[in-house]
This record gives C-alpha cells, structure tokens and sequence, in this order.
C-alpha cells in the first residue's frame, strides 16, 4: 500500500474526522490533505501557531470553506516547492511517531545497473525536501536521523 493511501486511510485525518483540507500543488489528481489541526498541534509548536493564526483570521467555523481551506504556502512560504510524498511523509511521522517508507518517486534514478539510491538526484532531493519540512514544523526528531 502506498504512503498516500496509508496516510488518507489514517483514522486521524480521514475526511470525515478532519477540520482543514490543505491544498497541496503537484498533488495526484489536486488530491486536498485533510488533517486534524489539534493532534498535529500537539506534536508540532509551529504548526499549533500556524492553526492558532488561521482560527484567529478565519474564525473556527467548520462549516466555512475558507476557515476549512488552507494552501501548502500558509505553512512553507510561497517560494518553496516540496513534493506531496515528501510532506506526507512527515505528517505520517506526526501522526504515528514512525518513519515511513520511502515512496517510489525518491528512488526513481536512471541507473538501472544497481543504483543503492543513496547519492542520486531523486533520493538526495527528496531527503533535502523532508528535512526542510521537518525542521520547519519544528519536528527535531526527523532532523537529527
């Protein structure tokens, strides 16, 4: 089972469970996350400021489309691009406590001759891509594996 399908089928951020849906560029098919602010608020002191904020300017209404809606640049700034596997990867790690798998696309290389994947493009960038985001969140455990 992929990450994604692992991380959508998650209890804590079914869409049934969930209060914000983020919007995520790039994703498969404009797939929307959808996550409980509170459990990821626990684990993450900059992502409980970022709900804070966007309840404090939105209100916490659940039935709105806007305070229900926030995009991927509300929490990494407009200027950065990180994969949807990459950012699924840390709130799997959010919600679980466990490091996931590597999805598919961080050890794409073309080398066919028995590549280990651990200096190739896809792989490096990936991993660039989650520590970014770890350390954003404010995840110390993710930056110092």
């Amino acid at each position: 089972m992929g990450l994604h399908l692992v991380l959508l089928h998650a209890e804590h951020i079914s869409p049934q469970a969930s209060i914000v849906r983020i919007v995520v560029p790039g994703s498969p098919a404009g797939t929307k996350l959808h996550v409980d602010p509170y459990m990821l608020s626990m684990r993450s002191p900059y992502l409980r400021a970022i709900f804070t904020r966007h309840n404090n300017q939105y209100g916490a209404s659940e039935g709105s489309a806007e305070g229900n809606r926030m995009d991927l640049q509300e929490f990494l700034g407009k200027e950065v691009k990180v994969e949807y596997d990459a950012l699924l990867l840390v709130l799997l790690y959010l919600y679980s406590g466990r490091v996931g798998d590597l999805p598919e696309s961080a050890y794409i290389c073309a080398d066919e001759n028995g590549c280990a994947h651990l200096g190739c493009h896809p792989t490096v960038s990936f991993k660039v891509q989650v520590l970014f985001v770890a350390f954003t969140f404010q995840v110390p455990e993710l930056t110092s594996l």
